[in-house]
C-alpha cells in the first residue's frame, strides 16, 4: 500500500526528481471526451482515458476540487474488467495507503484530546507491545515515529489475514500476540524515514486503545462522519451492500511472476481482507469522499481536527531520503517542496509546493495530490495495479493552474565524488546479510555474498544524489545511502530492507 508497495510495487508514484510523467504523443491521436464534460476540462477527460487505455486500466474515476469545491467529477471505463456498467464518480474502490491519512487523523485527535503524547513512548499506551528479536530499540520507539515512518520498523504485511484474525480484535490481537515473532526494527527509532505499514497499524492500535472505541468503529464517528464521508467504509458486505463499487483488474495464476496470484486475476470486495492491517491501507471509499479529504487537507475543519495539529500534519516531519531533499513526510501526508513538469526532454520546475500519498493494493490503485497556493486537488481511483494517472495529473496542472514564473531546476544531479564514501560492507542481519559496495573507474559495484556466494557484481546507476538503481533478476530495486549526524554513510535504504555499515573499504 504506497503505497503497500514495498512487497508489492514501487515506492514511490512520483520520481526522486519530481518531474511528473512525460510528454505522451499518443494523446492527441484519440478523439476528446465530450459527453456531458465542460470544455475546460475535456484536455484532462482525454488525458486521463488514454492513460487508462494505455495501461490496460477497466476503470477510473476522477475528482478535481477547487478552492475547496468539487468542479469536475467523472468516471471511466467499466466497475467489471469483463462488465459494462460504466464507473461513475459514487464507485467505491480500495484507495490502500491513503487510509493513513485517515488514519493520522484518528490518532492526532487523541494528542488533542490529551489522551496521547506524540514523543511518548509506545509502550506507554501498549503496555504489551514486544519485539522478541529487537527488544531494546521497540522499547524506544515514540508515536511520532509511528506516524512520520521513522520508527525502523521491517515493513510486513499479509495481505488476507488467517479467518480467526478476521474480527475487530484482530488489531490488538495480531499487534500484541504472534507479530512479537515476526516484527524487528531495522534502523534505530528516529534515524531516518523508511516506509513501514506496521507504523500506521500500531498508530490505529493506540488511538483504539485510549479511546476505548473499536478502530473501524471511530474511524467512522470521529472521522468519516464529521467529514461528510458517508460512503467510506471497511467491510466488504457493506460495499456490497452499497451496490456502486468497482471489481479490479489484477495478475493471476496464469501470468509469469504475478507475486499473489491467488487474489486475480479478477478482484472482488471479497476477495481478501485483513483487520489489522486495516488503519494502514484497507479502507473502500469514492473519489466524492476523498474530495472531502483532500478539503479538509487543505482548509481543516475545526470539528475534526485543530488547525495547529492540522498544519503539522500538513508540514515537512522526516525528509525522505529516496527524493534527494526535495519531499518529506508529514503526519500521513507526503511533502514536495517544488513541482516540475515535462517540456521537451527536460522539466520546468516551479515553487509550488504539492500535497499528495498514493495507495496500491492487489487490484486497485489510488492518488491525490494538492497544490495549497492555487488551492486546487485532483484525485484518482483506478481498478488496476499501478495506475497513478501521472500523465493525466500533468495535464491537470497545466490546463487548471495559473503557473507562476519557473524557477532553478534543483541541482539534485548524483556526486561521482561520494562514491568512494559509499563503498564498504553493510550487513542486514534478518534479510538479505551481507552487503559489498565497491567503486572502480568511476562506477558503484555491490554483491550480494551472503544470498549469492558466486553471484555477479550488480552496477548501481545513478538517479540522483544519493540514489541508484540495480537491476536484480530484471527488476530495476531502488537503492539510497544514507549518511549519519557525521556524515558518515552508515545505510543502505531500499525498501523494505535496511543493511547498517559494517566496515569502511
Amino acid at each position: 500500500m504506497s503505497t503497500f508497495k514495498g512487497l508489492l510495487f514501487a515506492t514511490l508514484v512520483l520520481s526522486a526528481a519530481f518531474s511528473f510523467g512525460c510528454d505522451d504523443g499518443q494523446r492527441s491521436s484519440l478523439p476528446p471526451v465530450t459527453d456531458e464534460i465542460p470544455k475546460r476540462f475535456q484536455p484532462l477527460a482525454t488525458a486521463i482515458e488514454a492513460e487508462r487505455v494505455s495501461s490496460g486500466t477497466p476503470g477510473v474515476a476522477v475528482a478535481v476540487v477547487e478552492k475547496g469545491e468539487v468542479t469536475f467529477a467523472h468516471g471511466f471505463g467499466t466497475k467489471d474488467p469483463t462488465g459494462t456498467d460504466p464507473v461513475k464518480p459514487t464507485t467505491l474502490f480500495r484507495v490502500g495507503s491513503i487510509t493513513k491519512v485517515m488514519t493520522a487523523i484518528a490518532l492526532l485527535q487523541t494528542v488533542q484530546a490529551g489522551l496521547v503524547d506524540l514523543q511518548a513512548p509506545v509502550t506507554k499506551y501498549l503496555p504489551t507491545f514486544h519485539l522478541n528479536q529487537t527488544p531494546t530499540p521497540a522499547a524506544t520507539m515514540t508515536v511520532q515515529h509511528l506516524l512520520t515512518h521513522t520508527s525502523g520498523l521491517f515493513d510486513y504485511l499479509e495481505i488476507n489475514a488467517p479467518a480467526n484474525e478476521m474480527t475487530d480484535d484482530g488489531l490488538a490481537g495480531f499487534l500484541t500476540g504472534r507479530f512479537a515473532d515476526i516484527g524487528y526494527v531495522q534502523s534505530p527509532p528516529g534515524a531516518f524515514y523508511a516506509y513501514a505499514n506496521p507504523g500506521y497499524m500500531l498508530a490505529g492500535l493506540i488511538a483504539e486503545t485510549v479511546t476505548g472505541t473499536a478502530y473501524r468503529t471511530r474511524m467512522h464517528d470521529q472521522v468519516f462522519k464529521p467529514l461528510g464521508m458517508n460512503r467510506t467504509m471497511f467491510l466488504a458486505d457493506d460495499v456490497v451492500a452499497d451496490g456502486d463499487y468497482a471489481n479490479a483488474k489484477t495478475c493471476g495464476a496464469d501470468d509469469a511472476g504475478c507475486p499473489m496470484p491467488a487474489f486475480g486475476p479478477v478482484v472482488r470486495p471479497d476477495s481478501y481482507d485483513n483487520p489489522w492491517a486495516r488503519p494502514a491501507g484497507y479502507a473502500w471509499s469514492s473519489v466524492l469522499d476523498l474530495a472531502k479529504l483532500t478539503r479538509f487537507l487543505m482548509r481543516g475543519q475545526a470539528d475534526v481536527l485543530s488547525e495547529n495539529l492540522r498544519i503539522a500534519m500538513t508540514s515537512p516531519q522526516a525528509p525522505m531520503p529516496e527524493a534527494a531533499g526535495l519531499a518529506s513526510y508529514g503526519y500521513g501526508t507526503v511533502i514536495n517542496r517544488m513541482i516540475g513538469l515535462p517540456v521537451l526532454g527536460t522539466a520546468l520546475y516551479y515553487d509550488l509546493k504539492m500535497l499528495w500519498h498514493d495507495g496500491g493494493i492487489p487490484g486497485y490503485s489510488s492518488f491525490f495530490a494538492c497544490l495549497p497556493e492555487p488551492d486546487v486537488c485532483f484525485v484518482t481511483l483506478a481498478s488496476g495495479d499501478g495506475a497513478y494517472f501521472q500523465n493525466s495529473l500533468v495535464t491537470a496542472i497545466r490546463t487548471l493552474v495559473d503557473l507562476p514564473s519557473p524557477i532553478a531546476r534543483p541541482d539534485v544531479a548524483p556526486r561521482v565524488d561520494r562514491y568512494p564514501n559509499y563503498a564498504g560492507t553493510y550487513t542486514d542481519p534478518f534479510a538479505i546479510g551481507d552487503v559489498q559496495v565497491t567503486t572502480d573507474n568511476g562506477k558503484l559495484w555491490m554483491r550480494l555474498p551472503t544470498q549469492e556466494p558466486s553471484g555477479p557484481a550488480y552496477e548501481l546507476q545513478p538517479s540522483v544524489v544519493d540514489n541508484f538503481v540495480a537491476t536484480i533478476d530484471g527488476t530495476p530495486t531502488p537503492i539510497a545511502f544514507i549518511a549519519d549526524e557525521t556524515g558518515t554513510y552508515r545505510y543502505i535504504y531500499s525498501r523494505p530492507v535496511v543493511a547498517t555499515r559494517a566496515t569502511t573499504p
